[in-house]
């Protein structure tokens, strides 16, 4: 196993991802994995762009994060007449 990856100027250390997997990848989960030694970079499971904006980021199982996810990517499902503005700004 690599210790660490670089793509694109960003280094994943450790070299590895945890991928999503709908219904199991919240920050419960998320946080499991990384105090059993971590990933490079952590996915959400697919979020609807829509419902974003009324989940409360310090609550929401989904939006929620542990410090041990250094990196986090939020996957958005989004539709044409989403507010994509309001939800990631």
């Amino acid at each position: 196993m690599f210790s660490k990856a670089n793509i694109r100027g960003l280094t994943f250390r450790p070299a590895l991802c945890l991928a999503p997997l709908a219904g199991i990848t919240h920050c419960s989960f998320r946080r499991l994995v990384a105090e059993g030694g971590g990933c490079g970079c952590f996915f959400t499971e697919m979020l609807s762009a829509r419902h974003v904006l009324n989940e409360d980021l310090h609550r929401s199982p989904y939006l929620r994060r542990s410090p041990g996810e250094r990196m986090l990517v939020y996957q958005l499902m989004v539709h044409a007449a989403d507010p994509l503005e309001e939800v990631i700004g």
